[in-house]
Formats: C-alpha cells, sequence, structure tokens
C-alpha cells in the first residue's frame, strides 16, 4: 500500500492513541489517505536509523513525528501540555555551548521542518508554539544551561530523537514537520512532572493529529 503519511514516534507506546484512531492498526485509511504508523527506536542515534529504515521501506509522500519535550525555564510562558509545533530542529551539544568542543564546519546541525506541513499541523491548535527545538544526545541537567538554554541553543526546548528523525527525512528528500507535547521544564521538577503528564501529552498528540488527517492533511504535498 502506498503510504501518503508515516507517523513516526520513538516507542510503540507513543502511538498508542494514533493506532486507535485507525482502527488498533498500524496502517489504515483516513479519508482518502493512507496513513502509515511506525516506531522507530529511543535516542537521537537510534531514531535516525530506524528513521531511514521506514522511510526506505514505506516511501511516504511525507513524515511526521509525535513525541514529547522538555522546555527550557527561560521560555516566556512555557508550561506543560503546551503544543510545539518546530519550525526548525537544532543539534544541542553542551561542550560546544562551553567551547570544549566543535562541530565540523561541514557538518548539519539546523534543518528547517516543511513549512506548509508544520503550519496545517500547528493550524488545528489555536495555542499551539511554532518555534525551534533541539535535539542532543543525552538530557541536559545542568540547571544553569536549562534557566537560560533558549538564549543559548536559540529553541525553546528539547527532544532527543527529532533531529535524528529530521536528518533522515532530509537526506531522503522526504518532507517532515513534527508536533510535540511538553510534558516538564528543564528544572527542579522535569522527573516528577515528566511523569505526571506523559500519558496525557501523548493522548492529546493522538487526537490532534487524527484530527489533521480527518481535515486532510493541511500542508500535505501533492503526490
Amino acid at each position: 500500500m502506498e503510504t501518503d503519511v508515516l507517523i513516526v514516534a520513538p516507542a510503540t507506546p507513543d502511538l498508542r492513541a494514533v493506532v486507535r484512531g485507525l482502527g488498533g492498526e498500524f496502517s489504515g485509511k483516513i479519508g482518502n489517505l493512507n496513513v502509515s504508523t511506525a516506531p522507530v527506536g529511543v535516542g537521537l542515534v537510534s531514531a535516525a536509523a530506524g528513521a531511514s529504515k521506514r522511510i526506505f521501506s514505506r516511501q511516504p509522500r511525507a513524515i511526521v513525528m509525535i513525541g514529547t519535550c522538555g522546555l527550557f525555564l527561560d521560555v516566556p510562558g512555557a508550561r506543560p501540555m503546551e503544543l510545539v509545533v518546530p519550525t526548525d530542529v537544532i543539534l544541542c551539544e553542551r561542550l560546544v555551548l562551553q567551547q570544549r568542543a566543535e562541530f565540523p564546519g561541514v557538518m548539519t546541525t539546523r534543518i528547517s521542518t516543511h513549512a506548509p506541513l508544520a503550519a496545517g499541523l500547528a493550524n488545528t491548535h489555536s495555542e499551539a508554539r511554532r518555534a525551534a527545538i533541539g535535539s542532543a544526545i543525552a538530557e541536559l541537567r545542568c540547571e544553569e544551561i536549562s534557566s537560560s538554554g533558549s538564549q543559548h541553543f536559540q529553541c525553546v526546548g528539547i527532544n532527543t530523537e527529532v533531529f535524528g528523525i529530521a536528518q533522515a527525512a532530509h537526506l531522503a528528500g522526504i518532507p517532515f514537520a513534527s508536533a510535540l507535547v511538553a510534558t516538564h521544564l528543564l528544572g527542579p521538577t522535569a522527573g516528577p512532572d515528566r511523569s505526571r503528564f506523559r500519558s496525557e501529552a501523548l493522548n492529546s498528540l493522538g487526537e490532534l493529529v487524527l484530527g489533521w488527517l480527518h481535515a486532510g492533511a493541511p500542508g500535505l504535498p501533492h503526490s
């Protein structure tokens, strides 16, 4: 079956709400759209490899990643359960920030999402935040960086996998967008808040993506 939209997430439970909307299957039809879902792996490297594999096997018209994120403490109005639809995805590394390491000059460290696709997702929610999001190899737990992270990294928060998936889509020439719900602020309450809000965040994401698909997937490029 030709895939119009491939919905990916780090792990199978992250896709549960979307799978319910597909009648309990990992692929199906919504309106005139052939939709597939797939877990791609936890962590930046595993997600990049998993996304590349899924893109190669499915050849989708577009790929949408759903997941959760943490927001930096210095982002105005940041709160758990806030929807973030990234405009750009940035590779973040604390050692580079501290000038103890550097990225090779030819290395891609920033990828723009597909603007019409991202706009279509954002327009399904009246309070979606359109901003750059970061990815790091490991979770950032330095309070000094977290308290001013948006200034340091030029993004509103962190999701570990999104850069790897965006890079896989970019290299394959597949339009990419993402929808993330914040489960926590990157500060002292990060752990408890992430556990508290995770299930609600994933259900909210499922409803949002299903609503977008039922509306005909605004922003999806023509085949």
